[in-house]
């Protein structure tokens, strides 16, 4: 009766190991502001690390057709945003405006574009910073399906960590193609 007992319970663990939810892929969620309206937004969600403190990034992409270029932002959660530097990039005059320390990476390169970022606080203390990246830019993330990207913050002193960002890109980019593509037409 006991060897029975046992059996059940290792088929139990082996059927709950086989049902277990598997990790979800990566997806752009597509968004707008309110009904109707022409600004579009991808968001992707990723991880992001600063010392020892790590906590949810988001990459939002956001373009509005008829009004220019798409934009790119980073908004880390509350946790990264009370511990890295914040106030020294946010507002008109930060640094982020000042210098090029934000660094877009695929796949674990460092050879990466690099661009002035504005920063800003936002709701529930997190903080972003927002950039205009080049089309060309754009159509790497659109034709690298499955890949890795990092963006990390670097501080204006050498030497000082940076704050780094990691997502991988779904399967399928054809939502954000759709969503930029447009944009670099004005």
């Amino acid at each position: 009766m006991k060897i029975r007992a046992f059996f059940l319970a290792l088929f139990a663990l082996a059927c709950f190991s086989l049902t277990a939810p598997a990790k979800t892929p990566p997806v752009w969620t597509m968004d707008k502001p309110y009904t109707n309206s022409p600004l579009q937004r991808a968001t992707l969600t990723g991880t992001a690390t600063f010392n020892e403190v790590q906590g949810q990034a988001w990459l939002i992409v956001s373009c509005r057709p008829d009004a220019g270029k798409p934009e790119v932002t980073l908004r880390v959660d509350k946790a990264l945003a009370e511990s890295f530097p914040v106030g020294k990039y946010e507002g008109p005059g930060g640094v982020g405006e000042k210098m090029r320390l934000l660094r877009v990476a695929m796949d674990q390169g460092e050879s990466a574009s690099t661009y002035l970022a504005s920063g800003t606080r936002q709701e529930n203390n997190t903080f972003q910073w927002t950039f205009t990246p080049p089309q060309a830019e754009m159509e790497r993330w659109i034709n690298a399906p499955g890949t890795l990207v990092t963006l990390y913050i670097r501080q204006e002193d050498a030497g000082a960590p940076r704050l780094e960002a990691s997502f991988v890109l779904p399967a399928s980019n054809a939502d954000l193609a759709a969503l930029v593509r447009p944009c670099y037409k004005k």
